[in-house]
């Protein structure tokens, strides 16, 4: 590092002799550490406890280092340590120099030719921030002029030269550093580039001038179990207590204080989260009230992140053309380089697939025929699977295929694929006996494929006859489910709680008489606006929460068929409805009707589940993909997930 503007520029102060600058270029090498320059936050101390324990947050504390011994004078759950490392240019043994201007005797053979010293070596500042420059100035009474004699300062740590003014009584010079002690001293001597050995008129005091630095490490790995302490080292250029300074530890995402050392050069914390998350920490140095720095000069580390684990499960729904389903675990670190894997099983205990270090895995798994398995996924050890196949364990954990309890660091909930359900929704009747041989029903599963439910109204609508016992004994012996809706009404009345209570309680009645249990969904048939329906474009939140309310206390599911589209009438009103009644939201479920789709589709061919989503909250699980255009089967195809409440008679 070279000093400011990679030069030298004294300036020389003379009222009595004309002088003659000489510039002496120097390239000093110093090595440190990188750091970030900023303000610290003005914090309160840290809070004191009775224990070794600290709170952080909302569960989170930091304790003191496992084996290690509180610091002294300083925040709970810190540690230092008062090893100083020797400056640049200093031997080991040599004791750390005070950081003011020393007055050190001189070599007997300067004491003898001049027995005080002459030079005057003084810093505008003793204590800097990496890169700031400092101004030494030596300054003699001795008449140097017309003299092979300069007046020379020099950098001890490097031996190096730091700047030269020949034939005059004062010698200036600008320097800079990113870090470190340096111990400066000035000789009026024949000039030299390095430390003058011989002819040496005077010779200065030491001066020593400390640029500040701090820098932070997390202990290896930084990304563990939640619960698992994370111990975090910062070490300063100096002993913190010695310039009147501490080292603090700041939560970088909240920029609350930690703990911190009132003393040593370096401290540590372990800091603990029983819960997945990242925590950035900070180390800052900061003045205390006996600083000696005039300002006082405020740092800060780089932020060191740590994360303590968190794993998530999803499993995609059963394909209607096949039983296969992706289970992703998803983790919320990267885990490339860490010692941890991903492993995905089936529970109780089945290993599927191989151990993954990513960030996110995925395992496709065959489900059987009957039955739908659950997944979860751990975070353990790598290499601490014994059987890439293991037999199904009693207990769902410690997870079969993992050596110990010990190499597990999370374990995810269990999910359960959803499985997609093919059917229909008619106007007819869907069969006339009871074994459902004649009617829709045959003439569906012939030329579509055997529906897993069927749509149909409660009450007779228009030229739509009610849901007969006839009906619901075919459903029964093909093991077929039943949706139930309701429309006895003008579908232009959607508008108004005390609609939505009637129908609600109309619907309620019905449902009773049919023997549907309790439990099961029911649709309210909310149709688009238009020429037959013209003031369905009024439907409003108050009509919606009725509907829910008097289905629901009933002990029934609403549900609400209608146009799920983003800005349209049913989504602005479900919107509006949802946000005053968050249950709602949470407690019902969405049956749409758009896309509507064109084209010939079977049961073989359906498409994939893919509805619209109004963008507010909401449990879409149904989906009308195609209106009938008349011609036979006269029947809409309709998509739903196993999570609807559908009734199985």
């Amino acid at each position: 590092m070279q000093p400011t503007s990679n030069s030298l520029l004294p300036r020389v102060r003379n009222s009595r002799w004309k002088a003659v600058i000489a510039l002496a270029a120097i390239s000093v090498s110093i090595q440190i550490v990188a750091i970030t320059i900023g303000t610290a936050p003005v914090l309160a101390a840290a809070p004191q406890t009775n224990g070794a324990q600290v709170p952080v947050g909302a569960r989170g504390y930091v304790k003191v280092p496992t084996g290690a011994l509180p610091c002294p004078n300083s925040g709970v759950g810190a540690s230092c340590s008062r090893d100083v490392a020797a400056a640049s240019g200093q031997s080991s043994s040599s004791p750390v120099p005070s950081l003011l201007t020393e007055q050190v005797a001189a070599p007997e053979a300067v004491q003898s030719r001049q027995p005080a010293p002459q030079i005057d070596l003084s810093a505008d500042k003793t204590i800097l921030a990496p890169g700031d420059s400092v101004e030494l100035t030596a300054s003699t009474t001795v008449n140097a002029s017309g003299s092979p004699l300069a007046l020379e300062i020099f950098d001890q740590a490097t031996q190096a030269q730091v700047g030269a003014c020949v034939q005059v009584s004062t010698c200036q010079v600008a320097f800079s550093a990113d870090g470190g002690e340096h111990q400066f001293i000035a000789y009026l001597a024949v000039p030299s580039p390095t430390i003058p050995v011989e002819g040496i008129r005077l010779e200065s005091t030491t001066l020593n001038v400390q640029w500040l630095a701090v820098n932070l490490v997390a202990s290896n790995p930084s990304v563990v179990g939640p619960g698992t302490p994370v111990t975090f080292t910062a070490r300063a250029s100096t002993e913190v207590s010695r310039i009147g300074y501490q080292l603090n530890f700041i939560d970088g995402m909240t920029s609350q204080r930690l703990t911190y050392c009132s003393q040593g050069i370096t401290c540590s914390t372990s800091l603990v989260e029983p819960d997945a998350g990242t925590h950035q920490v900070i180390a800052t140095l900061t003045a205390t009230a006996g600083s000696l720095a005039s300002p006082p000069v405020q740092l800060k580390s780089a932020p060191v992140a740590a994360t303590w684990l968190g794993i998530g499960v999803t499993a995609s729904a059963y394909s209607l053309q096949g039983g296969t389903t992706a289970v992703v675990a998803s983790a919320n670190a990267d885990l490339t380089a860490t010692p941890w894997d991903i492993l995905i099983y089936r529970n109780p205990g089945q290993l599927v697939g191989g151990p993954c270090v990513a960030a996110t895995c995925t395992a496709n798994v065959i489900l059987p025929a009957s039955g739908t398995p659950s997944f979860f996924a751990v975070i353990a050890r790598k290499s601490s699977v014994t059987n890439g196949s293991a037999s199904p364990s009693p207990t769902p954990s410690p997870a079969e295929g993992v050596t110990a309890k010990s190499d597990i660091q999370v374990r995810s909930a269990n999910v359960t694929p959803v499985r997609m359900l093919w059917g229909v929704d008619s106007c007819a009747s869907f069969t006339q006996d009871a074994a459902g041989s004649t009617g829709l029903l045959p003439q569906v599963s012939s030329m579509l494929g055997a529906p897993d439910f069927w749509a149909r109204y409660l009450p007779t609508t228009g030229n739509c006859p009610a849901l007969s016992t006839t009906e619901i004994a075919a459903a029964r012996s093909r093991h077929m489910g039943i949706l139930p809706i309701y429309n006895d009404y003008d579908c232009s009345a959607v508008s108004g709680a005390a609609a939505g209570a009637a129908y609600a309680a109309s619907a309620v009645q019905i449902a009773a008489a049919d023997l549907i249990p309790s439990g099961t969904g029911i649709a309210i048939d909310i149709e688009p606006p238009g020429d037959a329906c013209p003031g369905a474009a009024n439907v409003d939140a108050g009509f919606i929460t009725a509907w829910y309310d008097g289905i629901a206390s009933a002990g029934y599911a609403p549900i609400y068929y209608g146009n799920t589209t983003p800005g349209s009438e049913f989504g602005r009103a479900w919107c509006s409805a949802v946000g005053q009644r968050p249950a709602i939201a949470a407690n019902s479920f969405l049956w749409t009707f758009e896309p509507d789709l064109l084209g010939v589709f079977a049961k073989s061919t359906a498409p994939e589940f893919a509805p619209n989503y109004t963008g507010c909250a909401g449990q879409y699980d149904a989906w009308q993909y195609r209106i009938s255009d008349g011609s036979p089967p006269d029947v809409d195809h309709d998509e739903a997930t196993n999570q609807l409440p559908i009734w199985y008679p």
